[in-house]
This record gives structure tokens, C-alpha cells and sequence, in this order.
């Protein structure tokens, strides 16, 4: 399949009283699966670094695995998250105290772990 057609509805301001149904299409017989590949990254990071700008802490490493069209989800917690999670209100002490994300998350690790495992 070489193009993707879906109606947008777009409003110029919120509260338009005016939406605009756009049949929206996207032909993608041009490009190699390279190519689309690149893309799919691009948007990726691009959405990405805005969810990590509204929720004010942006990672040092994240990997983001792409699920197929009309899934939800991505079954992956970053470390920030995680930490977030444990620390509570107490976050950004531990933040400030171990220097960064993946230096507090180092720290943290070894409280969770089995010492007969390693």
C-alpha cells in the first residue's frame, strides 16, 4: 500500500465554532522502506521531546518501541518515570543528590536486586 487516506477535522482556534473536514492523504510510493524508516524515527523523536518538555524531565536514554497502527500503549516506563514513581515528592532530592537520572537510577537499582543473581 503506497498511500494512507484519513478525514482530519481541524479548527482554526479553540472554540471555532467552523471545523474543517480534510481529506487528508499521504502517498509514499516514492520512498524506499529506508526511507520510511528515517521518517517514522523523525516523528518519533519529534513527539517525543514534546511529551518530555510538558512533563518538565527530559531522559538521557529512552528507547521507544513503535506498535503497530490503532494500539495503544508502548509498554515501556523510562527511568524517569520509574524513578518518579518511587521517590514520590522526594524526586528531585534524589535527583540532586546522585547528579542525574541515570546515576540515581544506578543507585536505586541495587535496592531491587537479588545479590545471588549477580
Amino acid at each position: 500500500m503506497n498511500t494512507y487516506t484519513k478525514v482530519l477535522t481541524t479548527r482554526l482556534f479553540e472554540g471555532d465554532d467552523n471545523p474543517v473536514n480534510t481529506e487528508f492523504t499521504v502517498d509514499t510510493s516514492q520512498l524506499t522502506e529506508d526511507d520510511k524508516d528515517i521518517i517514522i524515527a523523525s516523528q518519533a523523536a519529534i513527539t517525543r521531546q514534546g511529551i518530555w518538555r510538558r512533563k518538565g524531565v527530559i531522559p538521557t536514554s529512552e528507547t521507544y518501541v513503535v506498535k503497530k497502527p490503532g494500539t495503544k500503549g508502548t509498554g515501556m516506563v523510562t527511568r524517569t518515570a520509574l524513578l518518579k514513581k518511587l521517590c514520590g515528592n522526594k524526586f528531585e532530592s534524589v535527583i540532586q543528590k546522585y547528579g542525574d537520572i541515570d546515576k540515581a537510577y544506578d543507585a536505586l537499582k541495587s535496592f531491587f536486586e537479588d545479590e545471588d543473581t549477580e
